[in-house]
């Protein structure tokens, strides 16, 4: 009789930072049992969300073997090792170094293994791919912004990321390199409509995602809204992070789990960060 552990796990955060808090606990996993994730987020959806997005990472198992089911509320107790708000480190190691082959793929293979995107919703995803990246070289940029620097992790930092330092590290790549599309996935109205009159709707690329029009993050605006529309937001979240990765460089968030996941989502280490400047705290 095989074990499973079903974490209950309870907290409207963004869709992200559900990810993370899954690897968190997959990193910490006992390989002899099995793990049922049932975690809810209302930002997102009414049911269990990662049922909503993802399959279970051991679904060919449970069902079709005799368990015996442990419950798990705490996945903080599981371990010292924290994914979640861009704060990637653990006690025994300290920071999380990105550019740590070994480190970053160690993660990639628990999401390889273990995190795997429904089909009904990786189907217009690869769509858009084929449409809009595949066949183009493709330099990616993710611009976090709304509420991470208005009352968020970077509070009050807002100046270093403004956008004429975004357009000026932008140019900065294509002088080094040339590309043939910009893919962008942002959360701010602002920074697309503005990224999108300076280098024409012919290089810049977006998914049709909603964009928050002030400084409230979308995942702050999803709470009022039908479920309906708040799965569809989080379906647009794994499409960024998803497109992200595939793009032939990328200039990434470290303080956004979008960009995160995007990293473990990769195959290479063809990114670097835009906001190495900025002091997050936690």
């Amino acid at each position: 009789m095989k074990e499973v552990n079903i974490i209950r796990h309870d907290c409207s955060v963004g869709l992200g930072s559900t990810i993370m808090r899954a690897l968190h606990c997959l990193y910490y996993r006992d390989p002899s049992k099995l793990y049922y994730f049932d975690f809810y987020n209302l930002d997102y959806s009414d049911k269990n969300v990662w049922n909503t997005f993802f399959n279970q990472p051991f679904k060919d198992q449970i069902g079709t073997e005799e368990v015996k089911a442990n419950y798990i509320n705490d996945i903080w107790a599981m371990g010292d090792f924290f994914l979640c708000y861009g704060r990637i480190q653990d006690e025994k190691y300290g920071k999380f170094q990105f550019k740590d082959e070994q480190r970053v793929n160690s993660i990639r293979s628990l999401v390889s293994k273990f995190v795997t995107i429904k089909k009904d919703i990786m189907d217009p995803i690869l769509d858009f791919e084929r449409n809009n990246l595949q066949n183009y070289k493709v330099i990616g940029i993710h611009k976090r912004g709304t509420d991470l620097f208005s009352n968020g992790h970077a509070r009050g930092q807002s100046q270093i990321m403004n956008l004429d330092y975004i357009k000026r590290t932008i140019d900065e790549k294509l002088k080094q390199e040339s590309f043939d599309k910009l893919f962008l996935a942002t959360d701010e109205a602002k920074c697309y409509d503005e990224l999108k009159n300076y280098y024409g709707s012919k290089f810049l690329i977006k998914q049709p995602t909603f964009l928050s029009p002030n400084n409230l993050g979308v995942h702050d605006l999803n709470r009022n809204q039908k479920e309906e529309e708040r799965i569809k937001r989080g379906k647009e979240m794994i499409g960024d992070s998803y497109l992200l990765s595939r793009c032939n460089f990328c200039l990434n968030m470290r303080g956004s789990n979008v960009s995160l996941f995007s990293i473990f989502l990769r195959n290479d280490f063809n990114y670097s960060f835009i906001d190495d400047d900025v002091n997050y705290w936690y």
